[in-house]
């Protein structure tokens, strides 16, 4: 596999090691919580190749990307394989609807889905692509390897100059109208990545907002002045508006690969060894696991129901 494939290398523990380390962190950290009635449950993927990325379009339209061109849909019911036509490691996905789906992955793969089928897109890079995201009005982005950053501009992909080298794994944003009667937007978006690189996009030009620190492997936000980001070492970056800070009280050291959340404040951020951490604002909490396997990837819907992805085809289900 490429080695600078998202949270690839780092390689999975033992799993006895793992019990050990979850195990640890509640005897030193607290009693992991539970949310209610809603709990996290092991789903069947039917597929063993290691899942990358997840989003849906709701609770019942759900996608999962991971190795040798696997997508996983779930209808509410089922996990099902969908016909790719690629065998590219597929890294991330995104979409604007359940027939407007993005997935990127390794040498430059970009795939579409238009609802009935997925589509290569000519990218115009052979640059590994670890992340995408886009607006609800017709752009999208995807970033990756060495500072890569490609924007869609119709049935194509065009480069955008990064001003780094640094790889970027993680891309979201805000596009909003400065007013409903007026045509002009206000573009805030992110991008993050190796050595902390953390860039800022204003409509215009990229422009780093910070370089240093751990690795950040994801991006999430509630809007363009309420943002977290995850990185190694169980590091959480809060956006508010001007910068990037540290979050105190993190209840683990471990690495922390995705992260994301709904309106209403609860937040799930999952990690190595089947790690999940919850926050409903109030402070950051260890969840119970169904799993010790590294999670890479969560997303939640509207509703709260969440679905979390990662090593050996897991996935698991937050809900009742």
């Amino acid at each position: 596999m490429n080695s600078i494939k998202n949270k690839t290398h780092f390689k999975k523990l033992p799993r006895t090691f793992g019990y050990f380390i979850f195990a640890l962190l509640v005897q030193c950290n607290g009693s992991v919580t539970d949310s209610q009635s809603m709990s996290w449950s092991i789903q069947n993927s039917d597929v063993s190749v290691q899942l990358q990325g997840v989003w849906g379009a709701s609770e019942s339209d759900v996608f999962a990307v991971g190795d040798a061109g696997t997508i996983l849909h779930y209808d509410g019911v089922n996990w099902i394989k969908m016909s790719t036509g690629s065998t590219a490691h597929l890294n991330a996905v995104w979409g604007r609807s359940g027939s407007d789906v993005f997935a990127v992955g390794n040498a430059g793969t970009i795939l579409h889905y238009n609802g009935s089928s997925w589509n290569r897109m000519t990218s115009n890079t052979t640059s590994s692509l670890l992340g995408v995201w886009g607006d609800n009005l017709s752009t999208a982005y995807a970033v990756g390897a060495g500072g890569t950053i490609m924007k869609q501009d119709g049935n194509r992909w065009v480069a955008m100059q990064s001003g780094t080298s640094a790889t970027l794994r993680g891309i979201w944003g805000d596009v909003r109208r400065a007013h409903p009667a007026l045509p002009e937007l206000i573009v805030d978006i992110f991008a993050v990545g190796d050595r902390g690189a953390k860039l800022h996009f204003d409509g215009t030009n990229w422009a780093q907002v910070g370089s240093s620190g751990n690795s950040i492997f994801a991006i999430w936000g509630n809007g363009w002045n309420d943002m977290l980001a995850v990185a190694l070492f169980g590091k959480v970056f809060k956006f508010t508006g001007t910068l990037f800070v540290s979050q105190p009280n993190i209840p683990t050291t471990q690495q922390l690969f995705g992260v994301s959340g709904d309106a209403e404040g609860n937040v799930f951020i999952v990690g190595s060894n089947g790690l999940i951490l919850q926050s409903d604002r109030s402070g950051w909490n260890l969840v119970a696991s169904p799993t010790f396997k590294n999670l890479n990837d969560v997303w939640v819907a509207e509703s709260g129901i969440a679905f979390a992805v990662g090593f050996d085809g897991t996935v698991i289900r937050f809900g009742q």
